[in-house]
Protein backbone atom coordinates (compact mmCIF):
# COMPACT_ATOMS: atom_id res chain seq x y z
CA UNK A 1 0.00 0.00 0.00
CA UNK A 2 2.80 2.33 0.67
CA UNK A 3 3.95 1.83 -2.88
CA UNK A 4 0.48 2.67 -4.19
CA UNK A 5 0.34 5.77 -2.03
CA UNK A 6 3.78 6.75 -3.19
CA UNK A 7 2.81 6.11 -6.82
CA UNK A 8 -0.42 8.05 -6.36
CA UNK A 9 1.54 10.89 -4.80
CA UNK A 10 4.04 10.91 -7.65
CA UNK A 11 1.23 10.75 -10.20
CA UNK A 12 -0.54 13.62 -8.41
CA UNK A 13 2.69 15.65 -8.38
CA UNK A 14 3.28 14.95 -12.07
CA UNK A 15 -0.27 16.02 -12.90
CA UNK A 16 0.16 19.24 -10.91
CA UNK A 17 3.50 19.83 -12.60
CA UNK A 18 1.91 19.20 -16.02
CA UNK A 19 -0.94 21.62 -15.23
CA UNK A 20 1.52 24.26 -14.08
CA UNK A 21 3.61 23.73 -17.22
CA UNK A 22 0.48 24.08 -19.35
CA UNK A 23 -0.41 27.34 -17.55
CA UNK A 24 3.18 28.56 -17.96
CA UNK A 25 3.12 27.69 -21.64
CA UNK A 26 -0.20 29.51 -22.07
CA UNK A 27 1.24 32.56 -20.29
CA UNK A 28 4.35 32.45 -22.48
CA UNK A 29 2.20 32.17 -25.61
CA UNK A 30 0.03 35.07 -24.43
CA UNK A 31 3.12 37.19 -23.76
CA UNK A 32 4.53 36.17 -27.15
CA UNK A 33 1.30 37.34 -28.82
CA UNK A 34 1.44 40.62 -26.88
CA UNK A 35 5.05 41.14 -27.93
CA UNK A 36 4.17 40.37 -31.56
CA UNK A 37 1.25 42.79 -31.41
CA UNK A 38 3.54 45.40 -29.88
CA UNK A 39 6.07 44.93 -32.68
CA UNK A 40 3.32 45.16 -35.28
CA UNK A 41 2.01 48.35 -33.69
CA UNK A 42 5.49 49.87 -33.64
CA UNK A 43 5.97 48.85 -37.29
CA UNK A 44 2.66 50.52 -38.21
CA UNK A 45 3.74 53.66 -36.35
CA UNK A 46 7.09 53.67 -38.18
CA UNK A 47 5.30 53.25 -41.51
CA UNK A 48 2.89 56.07 -40.68
CA UNK A 49 5.79 58.27 -39.59
CA UNK A 50 7.65 57.51 -42.81
CA UNK A 51 4.59 58.41 -44.89
CA UNK A 52 4.14 61.66 -42.99
CA UNK A 53 7.84 62.39 -43.41
CA UNK A 54 7.60 61.83 -47.17
CA UNK A 55 4.55 64.12 -47.36
CA UNK A 56 6.34 66.77 -45.35
CA UNK A 57 9.39 66.52 -47.62
CA UNK A 58 7.15 66.91 -50.68
CA UNK A 59 5.48 69.95 -49.15
CA UNK A 60 8.86 71.44 -48.27
CA UNK A 61 10.16 70.86 -51.80
CA UNK A 62 7.03 72.50 -53.25
CA UNK A 63 7.43 75.42 -50.86
CA UNK A 64 11.09 75.82 -51.82
CA UNK A 65 10.22 75.80 -55.56
CA UNK A 66 7.55 78.44 -54.98
CA UNK A 67 9.93 80.51 -52.88
CA UNK A 68 12.57 80.45 -55.61
CA UNK A 69 9.97 81.38 -58.23
CA UNK A 70 8.73 84.26 -56.06
CA UNK A 71 12.28 85.49 -55.47
CA UNK A 72 12.89 85.52 -59.24
CA UNK A 73 9.60 87.36 -59.77
CA UNK A 74 10.50 89.95 -57.15
CA UNK A 75 13.93 90.41 -58.73
CA UNK A 76 12.40 90.94 -62.18
CA UNK A 77 9.88 93.42 -60.75
CA UNK A 78 12.65 95.28 -58.92
CA UNK A 79 14.64 95.58 -62.14
CA UNK A 80 11.57 96.86 -63.99
CA UNK A 81 10.82 99.37 -61.23
CA UNK A 82 14.43 100.57 -61.22
CA UNK A 83 14.22 101.15 -65.00
CA UNK A 84 10.96 103.05 -64.59
CA UNK A 85 12.35 105.16 -61.75
CA UNK A 86 15.51 105.97 -63.69
CA UNK A 87 13.39 107.03 -66.70
CA UNK A 88 11.23 109.21 -64.48
CA UNK A 89 14.24 110.73 -62.70
CA UNK A 90 16.17 111.45 -65.92
CA UNK A 91 14.42 114.78 -66.69
CA UNK A 92 14.86 115.94 -63.09
CA UNK A 93 18.56 115.16 -63.26
CA UNK A 94 18.83 117.08 -66.52
CA UNK A 95 16.98 120.04 -65.05
CA UNK A 96 19.16 119.91 -61.96
CA UNK A 97 22.34 119.90 -64.04
CA UNK A 98 21.05 122.64 -66.30
CA UNK A 99 20.05 124.70 -63.26
CA UNK A 100 23.57 124.46 -61.86
CA UNK A 101 25.07 125.49 -65.18
CA UNK A 102 22.68 128.45 -65.49
CA UNK A 103 23.46 129.59 -61.93
CA UNK A 104 27.18 129.40 -62.71
CA UNK A 105 26.69 131.34 -65.96
CA UNK A 106 24.57 133.89 -64.12
CA UNK A 107 27.28 134.35 -61.52
CA UNK A 108 29.92 134.79 -64.20
CA UNK A 109 27.69 137.18 -66.16
CA UNK A 110 27.02 139.13 -62.98
CA UNK A 111 30.73 139.39 -62.26
CA UNK A 112 31.46 140.51 -65.82
CA UNK A 113 28.63 143.05 -65.67
CA UNK A 114 29.89 144.36 -62.34
CA UNK A 115 33.42 144.69 -63.66
CA UNK A 116 32.11 146.39 -66.80
CA UNK A 117 29.92 148.76 -64.77
CA UNK A 118 32.74 149.64 -62.41
CA UNK A 119 35.17 150.10 -65.32
CA UNK A 120 32.67 152.29 -67.16
CA UNK A 121 32.20 154.49 -64.07
CA UNK A 122 35.93 154.78 -63.55
CA UNK A 123 36.88 155.57 -67.11
CA UNK A 124 33.93 157.61 -68.32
Amino acid sequence: MAKNNEKDLQTELLRDLGKKMDKTQECVQAMDKKVDLGFQEVQHQFDATNKLDEQQNELLATHMRRTVALEKDVEIRDQAMNKRVSRVEAPFKWFSGTYKILISLGAIAGAVATIAFVSYKLFF
